[in-house]
């Protein structure tokens, strides 16, 4: 295993469990007052088109396992995950819902900025532990 797995790992695990998967399957009498939206009652197809959008980035994501273990950087996995954490963490700090939402807001700076520096120093990120 190497540092960019870890990486990878973390992003996988931390947004299947505390986004994709309960915007999926966790029921509508539980989820509503989690988003704390009004109205989201009548959005509810939306919000699990993107828990299914998530889980779908997510494969993306797993792909750079594959690519890891042959030795190759994965770019296009790593660009897709700045690109995607960034812009959330940016959306969350603009629209100031970074309040209601700190810990997912630094999960996911915390992941960009991984990124970023995987991106610069991709040899740092493909040693093994």
């Amino acid at each position: 295993m190497i540092y960019l797995d870890l990486i990878l790992l973390a992003k996988i695990a931390g947004t299947a469990l505390f986004v994709g998967l309960p915007f999926l399957l966790m029921p509508a009498r539980r989820l509503i007052p989690l988003l704390q939206i009004e109205g989201c009652e009548a959005a509810l197809p939306l919000i699990r088109l993107y828990g299914w959008a998530v889980i779908a980035l997510l494969v993306g994501y797993s792909f750079g396992f594959s690519w890891v273990t042959g030795g190759v950087f994965p770019l296009g996995v790593v660009t897709m995950g700045l690109v995607s954490n960034a812009g959330a963490t940016v959306l969350l700090v603009l629209t100031g819902a970074w309040r209601q939402a700190l810990p997912m807001t630094v999960f996911l700076g915390a992941i960009a900025l991984l990124l970023v520096f995987a991106m610069v120093q991709p040899e740092a990120v493909m040693r093994a532990l």
